[in-house]
């Protein structure tokens, strides 16, 4: 029965490296469920305690156990940025970036406003080139 997880986790694999033309996807394990989404209909991942909550454009919010670190690793190749200790958003996805006064920021994505701590600089100068 290994081989055949093994065997379905190189499947979902191959799947999710999109070919051009098809929008690249993310698998979400929402406790028992399993979503597959669009990369661009995430807004933002947000760290929840031993869980990540991936708040998606429609308004859905799903939670997945893993480290945040883990979908930074994840996620930056396809154009995601730490910006908080807590928060990764999609710098596609940015609508507006506001000065909150000392050398904070805060990103808009749509209806959503997430922090973005002067902690991080390079976050900072990867919105503003997005």
């Amino acid at each position: 029965m290994i081989g055949g997880f093994t065997l379905n986790e190189y499947l979902v694999g191959l799947y999710e490296r999109a070919a051009p033309g098809v929008p690249a996807m993310f698998t979400i394990r929402d406790g028992t469920r399993i979503a597959r989404v669009p990369v661009a209909d995430i807004l933002a991942v947000a760290s929840a305690g031993n869980y990540v909550e991936f708040v998606l454009r429609d308004g859905r919010k799903l939670l997945m156990r893993s480290p945040l670190s883990a979908m930074e690793d994840e996620l930056g190749s396809k154009g995601f940025v730490r910006v908080h200790r807590s928060w990764l958003v999609n710098a596609m996805q940015m609508t507006g970036l506001t000065p909150d006064g000392s050398g904070d920021y805060t990103v808009e994505l749509g209806t959503l406003s997430v922090p973005l701590s002067r902690r991080f600089p390079e976050a900072l100068a990867k919105l503003r080139a997005a």
